[in-house]
């Protein structure tokens, strides 16, 4: 269980782990202001960010489906 606040508007955060391999990333909407937030979905290291500030820490390639920082080569 991911709990916190969203980045966007300090609501309140409270989101299931989805199954399967983690970390995991996934696009979302607030649910309170509806601003496009990115979860990082970990046991150990959970994080969100709306996604002007996702995407100046990490490249989304669509056409592979990966993320990677971008401070990896």
């Amino acid at each position: 269980m991911m709990m916190g606040e969203y980045p966007c508007c300090n609501g309140d955060l409270m989101i299931a782990l989805p199954e399967g391999d983690l970390p995991r990333f996934a696009p979302d909407n607030c649910e309170h202001c509806g601003t496009k937030v990115w979860h990082k979905f970990s046991r150990i290291d959970p994080k969100t960010w709306t996604e002007e500030s996702f995407f100046k820490e990490f490249i989304v390639d669509e056409e592979n489906m990966s993320i990677r920082h971008r401070d990896e080569p």
